[in-house]
């Protein structure tokens, strides 16, 4: 058996390479317009376009990213003008070649190095009609030379000296702040309510009068391996909930460290000298590091993986050590596949059990998930053994031998399943061979979902069994209707079913507040109702459930839940209809950073069941940890209960229970741990007056070690010491015991595992009615996933259109015109319009990015649709995608509060949103970003009106509230909107 255990082992070892996994993190649209703004405002158009390629295809719906690729064109080309307050200026526009000879930083951002008007005025524009602009190209070298060296003289003017040499002052500027950025601590920000603060490495976090406005919870997103420094006045306590997301250390009595330990959310209560605050701290990947790997020309289908996992265990048993025999000797191996295909994922498994010379084939299975075959999508297929079922009331799931099919059909708005197969029993752990027989009992069943993806939708199931092997109670059909529907606050949930005799239903809902959920639900089971597999939970029961969960502070939650109901099939007979009751109460308590207190009460009267009894379980626990030894932790609780159980027609069975309960761990180095454990009962037996004081005692040893990056150890040793167990109602079993056991593990790759494990537990009699004896079990296995580099890609065909949008409305009509010469690229290849602005090229691949390369368009103009797109390609399909653009104008703005008063949208500058501007009939809104935008504007003069009654009372403007422009066509116009406070 060893061997062939090796074999194998070292078989997959020569034939597949170890997989290597790579982890995929979401990508924040708005960290990466984020990531879009900072590159444009460093002058790097090219990092800018990708980000905003990336952020177009995580929100296709949004403007934005296109609009800023448009500005980002226009800006290259010199068509991009801000608008003074007062006066005019007609258009700026230059040549390709022209442009590129001038600095990036000049054409970014003009204002920024000329500030005076005056010398603004002076900046030689030109203006072109529309036949010298179709003429660009032909213009001769001279000319074009004469109007760089005019430009380029003005600029050396307006600066005061030569442009190449604020090139190279700017660069070694940007190259200085980039070396010390890593180790520059943050200056006082100055915060705005609900944003997300986003920490690099060595931030601080200042506790200001404006973060204390965005409270309570106000998120603060760490980088997985970076470290935030809290700084406040007077820093007395903290506590976090989720230690293992965090940890949080003293750096004096002004600062404290967040030391990030794992991605996950959490959240950290700070208290100050006079104040309180509470953090929702995320610890999110780095995203700066994996952007570019998010962003692929191609998606390759996933190569197909092969999955194999053995387990071989013996247990022994004896009296003593040296009489241990062995008992039992089973092997366990299962083997599977998965990978991506042209028609869907494929995958499939088998398990099988091998005892003595005997093999025993439990399980298999093949299926296709989320399949493509032609024009017909979106389904799922399974054969051989399946176990999925439809709801809890009809079909709740059986394991059978069959098929599963389901599928959406018109637009998502249906989903239906259909299921056919023979029953078999249901095999866990090690089965002997022989005992899986077949039953002679069938389940067939069909559902439809309307409107499965909404908020609200209805279900219609349907099951049939049939075989001389079923149950004689079960019913031949099983009908059910489901509702379901969710908003904002409120869900509900219903089924109702019928068996051809019988009937059932349910009805759950939940309403959620701030910091108050409300849960209702409802039930009604005929007793003698089934499923088409067999009788449900609840079985004969009416009533129902009301709870609640509130959090009254952050320190304080509260739970309760409180079951009514009459039970009609195992009832009692002299009181058919007296309710039975259960309740149970939860209240927690965070008395301070490092110790909480946790309530529970658990109550039962069943005055109407065919065993009537009450019963009270009652219990407090307070727990508190601390840091002795050299700051070694040290956890410890205290607890105490009472339980009073009353039997109506079995008085031997009542009995009174006092409980006092107490334990600690302790930290004795990094991978080793001590824990004790003592609980002592009081235990009154009410019938025959007997009282008695069962404990137990266990202490034992944790040791975990990582020897070597692939060798890791998992060593137990515990002691367990039984006392007083001859009592019915001790609860103990009368043993006391000593157990160790040890689990070494060899990862030679990143996913291949090989464990090895034994455990042997003594067992001493602590009653006469209990067996001494000794058991041992060991355990060897292997678990592995493996790659095979086969990659099974569909291959389809990529084509569309790039036309002139002429109404700019991002679809292509008869009289648009094409678009010649524009290059696409699809994936890894370069494709150029024909004569009809068409372009197509077969592609084999999972996922393609197609996008335009904007420099390829004419002159002045811009995208009325994205310029980039991710195609799925299906087998054999031709996937259509097209390209608009167009020469109208746009004007952009940002309203915003003027914090130094020089008009420029700068760092501590405040965005206002929800101010109302107008363009002659046409009105927009400010974004809660203050950014608002005037589209596909025409030729011609307009009035940008600001209402001046949409602002903040506390702002007004400093700029005239009108303000005339005259636009041209392909330029885009920038004004923006200061304001000042009252």
């Amino acid at each position: 058996m060893d061997k062939k255990l090796i074999f194998i082992f070292i078989a997959f070892l020569l034939i597949f390479p170890a997989v290597n996994l790579y982890a995929q993190y979401y990508l924040s649209y708005d960290f990466v317009m984020e990531l879009a703004d900072k590159a444009l405002e460093q002058g790097d158009y090219k990092e800018a376009i990708h980000y905003l390629n990336i952020a177009q295809i995580l929100r296709p719906d949004s403007d934005d990213p296109l609009f800023y690729i448009n500005f980002i064109k226009r800006l290259k080309e010199g068509r991009v003008e801000e608008l003074p307050p007062t006066g005019k200026r007609p258009p700026h526009i230059e040549t390709e070649k022209e442009e590129e000879k001038l600095p990036p930083y000049y054409r970014k951002k003009r204002e920024d190095y000329l500030t005076l008007e005056e010398e603004k005025e002076k900046l030689p524009f030109y203006e072109y009609d529309d036949e010298d602009y179709k003429d660009t190209e032909e213009i001769k070298e001279k000319e074009r030379k004469e109007k760089i060296k005019d430009s380029l003289t003005f600029l050396e003017k307006a600066l005061g000296r030569k442009p190449k040499e604020v090139k190279e002052e700017m660069k070694k500027k940007v190259e200085k702040e980039k070396a010390t950025k890593e180790a520059e601590l943050v200056s006082k920000p100055v915060y705005k309510p609900g944003i997300k603060i986003v920490s690099r490495k060595s931030r601080t976090l200042y506790l200001t009068d404006e973060l204390f406005a965005t409270q309570p919870k106000t998120q603060v997103e760490i980088n997985l391996g970076e470290d935030l420094i809290v700084e406040g006045k007077s820093i007395k306590r903290y506590f976090t909930i989720n230690p293992r997301v965090i940890d949080v250390t003293r750096i004096d009595d002004k600062k404290v460290k967040i030391i990030t330990k794992n991605i996950g959310e959490t959240f950290l209560h700070l208290w100050e000298e006079n104040r309180r605050w509470t953090f929702n701290i995320k610890v999110v990947p780095a995203f700066i590091a994996l952007i570019k790997e998010e962003k692929k020309e191609v998606y390759q289908a996933e190569p197909f993986k092969l999955l194999y996992n053995a387990n071989l265990g013996t247990y022994y048993s004896g009296r003593r050590l040296k009489d241990l025999e062995k008992e039992t000797i089973s092997f366990s191996q299962w083997a599977g596949f998965i990978g991506d295909t042209p028609y869907g994922e494929l995958d499939g498994s088998g398990r099988w059990v091998e005892h003595g010379n005997k093999i025993e084939l439990t399980s298999y299975t093949l299926g296709l998930t989320d399949g493509r075959i032609f024009n017909f999508k979106d389904f799922n297929i399974r054969g051989f053994d399946i176990s999925k079922g439809f709801s809890d009331l009809s079909y709740p799931g059986q394991l059978l031998k069959g098929i599963w099919f389901d599928a959406d059909a018109f637009g998502k708005k249906i989903n239906y399943a259909l299921v056919w197969g023979k029953e078999k029993e249901g095999v866990y752990g090690y089965v002997s061979p022989g005992i899986l027989e077949k039953r002679d009992s069938c389940i067939e069943g069909a559902r439809i979902k309307l409107f499965p993806y909404s908020k609200t939708n209805y279900t219609f199931n349907y099951a049939r069994g049939f075989g001389g092997g079923r149950e004689s109670y079960l019913k031949d059909k099983v009908y059910s209707f489901e509702f379901e529907h969710s908003q904002n606050l409120a869900k509900f949930y219903s089924e109702l079913a019928y068996d051809e005799d019988s009937l059932a239903g349910f009805f759950n809902s939940s309403y959620k507040l701030d910091d108050l959920t409300l849960r209702c639900n409802l039930r009604n089971i005929e007793k003698n109702f089934t499923t088409i597999s067999g009788y449900p939970p609840n079985r004969g029961e009416i009533g129902g459930v009301l709870g609640l969960d509130l959090k009254i502070s952050d320190n304080v939650n509260f739970s309760s839940d409180l079951d009514i109901y009459r039970d009609r099939y195992l009832f009692n007979e002299e009181k058919k209809r007296r309710p039975n009751f259960n309740s149970n109460t939860n209240l927690s308590l965070s008395l301070s950073p490092t110790s909480s207190l946790y309530n529970t009460l658990y109550y039962t009267y069943e005055p109407g069941l065919s065993f009537p009894r009450r019963y009270l379980n009652a219990r407090t626990t307070y727990s508190k940890s601390f840091k002795i030894f050299n700051e070694r932790s040290l956890s410890t609780f205290l607890g105490a209960g009472y339980q009073r159980s009353r039997n109506f027609f079995s008085r031997s069975s009542d009995y009174n229970v006092y409980t006092l309960s107490s334990g600690l761990r302790l930290a004795l180095a990094k991978d080793l741990s001590y824990y004790l454990n003592y609980n002592y009962n009081f235990l009154e037996e009410q019938f025959s007056g007997q009282r008695s004081r069962p404990a137990v005692l266990e202490t034992g040893v944790d040791y975990y070690k990582k020897i070597t990056p692939n060798i890791s150890s998992d060593l137990r040793f515990y002691f367990r010491d039984e006392e007083n167990t001859t009592s019915t109602h001790s609860f103990l079993a009368g043993e006391d015991s000593i157990e160790g056991s040890l689990r070494l593990t060899y990862a030679p790759f990143k996913d291949v595992e090989l464990f090895a494990e034994t455990r042997v537990r003594n067992i001493w009699a602590e009653s006469a009615a209990t067996e001494e004896y000794m058991e041992a079990e060991v355990r060897f296995g292997i678990n592995s996933s493996w790659d095979t580099f086969f990659r099974w890609n569909p291959r389809g065909r990529i084509c569309g259109f790039v036309f002139k949008d002429l109404n700019g409305d991002g679809k292509q009509d008869m009289d648009d015109p094409p678009l010649e010469g524009i290059k696409i690229i699809a994936g890894k290849k370069e494709l150029i319009t024909d004569a009809q602005g068409y372009f197509s090229t077969n592609i084999r691949a999972k996922k393609v990015t197609v996008r335009v390369e904007s420099d390829s368009l004419p002159q002045g103009y811009v995208f009325t649709t994205p310029s980039v797109s991710e195609v799925d390609i299906y087998h054999g399909k031709e996937n259509k995608i097209n390209f608009g653009a167009t020469t109208s104008s746009t004007i952009y703005g940002i309203v915003f509060y003027d914090a130094n008063g020089n008009k420029k949208f700068d760092a501590g500058d405040i965005a206002v949103g929800g101010a109302k501007l107008a363009l002659g009939e046409k009105t927009t809104f400010a974004s809660p970003q203050g950014r608002y935008f005037f589209r596909g504007l025409e030729e011609g003069k307009y009035t940008i009106t600001l209402d001046i009654n949409t602002l903040p009372i506390d702002y007004l403007p400093t700029v005239p509230i009108k303000k005339e422009v005259e636009i041209y066509e392909g330029i885009n116009y920038i004004y923006h909107i200061p304001l000042r406070k009252k």
